[in-house]
């Protein structure tokens, strides 16, 4: 049987108020749209489920079901949890201790074919590394003072990325289980 768990990231929801979105609701939704096993993880937009649909459909189904229940327009990056896994094992940043988890992120992006552009010459006082699935990032000054957050990719990459921390990687990760 293949393994159709799934990681649903929600680009900017429930943050300083702003595009709000009761998860509990919105787990309820999707369940009743045939998705199983759902859950979420913090308030922030994380939602793990199974599904035998494909990605474009399950984010597709999401946004609608988004749309329909609260209003919104919310971008949405579905991630097979295999999928999920590598791009979270290839953070270069994760291995090193001294580094404090709530400063380092994965920018998720949504269109990988863009991962291709040359980026050698940006200097921030952030270190990043473009990875095959993802870009890295450790902030040392905190993710909301970084010039190159999530919002700063998505214009240089053209395409819908969002951002989340090692802590809650770690977390999603632990959910999904294996």
């Amino acid at each position: 049987m293949t393994n159709n768990k799934k990681v649903a990231l929600l680009r900017g929801v429930n943050i300083g108020g702003a595009n709000r979105v009761v998860m509990n609701t919105l787990c309820s939704a999707l369940e009743s749209h045939g998705f199983k096993n759902v859950a979420s993880y913090l308030n922030s937009g994380n939602i793990l489920y199974t599904s035998s649909n494909d990605i474009p459909s399950d984010e597709m189904t999401i946004s609608d079901t988004i749309k329909s229940e609260f209003g919104l327009n919310i971008p949405t990056i579905a991630l097979k949890a295999d999928t999920f896994r590598k791009i979270c094992d290839e953070n270069p940043f994760a291995n090193h201790p001294e580094l404090l988890p709530n400063l380092i992120h994965i920018i998720f992006v949504k269109s990988l074919g863009n991962l291709n552009k040359d980026f050698q010459d940006l200097n921030y006082g952030d270190s990043y590394y473009v990875g095959k699935h993802a870009v890295y990032l450790y902030t040392p000054n905190g993710y909301h003072k970084s010039k190159i957050n999530s919002s700063f990719w998505e214009q240089q990459l053209n395409s819908l990325t969002t951002a989340r921390n090692l802590n809650t990687v770690t977390k999603l990760l632990s959910l999904i289980g294996s």
